[in-house]
């Protein structure tokens, strides 16, 4: 997706151990600008160590993810608790929240239960929220237990487009080799199409 930038800045809201973001840095081929927050501290050394297991640095804040934050990223990204506190719902708050710290070219991509939708605040966060649900891709059910609902990967940009329909994709099975590797040519399509509206 930013292919023309050199290095690209990437936070993530919730970094926990940091194996998402360094996943995430791993596989790009960009020189990247990791950043993380976290309120734990065991989980912050545990991220620091990760990270120079596998080469790659990161900038890490001790503090509480709804805490004001000044950094201006290409990539902002969580596997976001889907808590309700306080009648608010977690996500919502989070994406709200971190939409003034993407670059205008940028892009939010959250991993979000599959009920994110469906809850008492959703008319709430929908007035609130200030820019594009670009896509939703259903994670294949067989990545998690039985009982759990499930999980996708929610895509957004802080720009206001006009006009544009979210993408829903429900991704194949991974047994399904070829339904699974056309589900990918789909995304990448999408995601030339979506370069194309923002410019």
């Amino acid at each position: 997706y930013c292919k023309n930038k050199k290095q690209i800045s990437i936070l993530d809201v919730e970094v926990g151990t940091g194996n998402l973001i360094t996943t995430v840095s791993n596989f790009i081929q960009n020189d990247t600008n990791l950043i993380g927050i976290e309120n734990n501290k065991l989980l912050i050394n545990l991220c620091k160590a990760n990270c120079d297991l596998q080469n790659n640095d990161i900038s890490l804040y001790f503090q509480d993810t709804l805490t004001k934050l000044n950094e201006v990223v290409d990539v902002v990204i969580g596997d976001l608790d889907c808590i309700v506190q306080d009648n608010k719902y977690y996500p919502y708050e989070i994406i709200n929240k971190y939409i003034e710290n993407i670059e205008d070219d940028g892009l939010f991509i959250y991993l979000i239960e599959n009920d994110f939708f469906n809850k008492d605040q959703i008319n709430e966060f929908k007035a609130k929220f200030k820019g594009t649900l670009l896509g939703l891709i259903v994670l294949p059910n067989e990545l998690f237990n039985k009982n759990h609902i499930g999980k996708s990967i929610l895509v957004g940009s802080p720009l206001e487009l006009k006009n544009f329909n979210m993408m829903v994709m429900q991704m194949a099975s991974v047994n399904e080799q070829e339904k699974f590797y056309n589900n990918i040519n789909e995304i990448q399509e999408w995601i030339k199409k979506i370069k194309e509206i923002e410019k």
